[in-house]
């Protein structure tokens, strides 16, 4: 559900949690 988030605000999201989903 984390990717949601990061393509809504990629800004908010750090680069470690955007890597994460897209390891997922």
């Amino acid at each position: 559900m984390r990717s949601s988030m990061v393509y809504r605000n990629p800004c908010k999201e750090s680069p470690e949690v955007i890597a994460e989903n897209l390891l997922a």
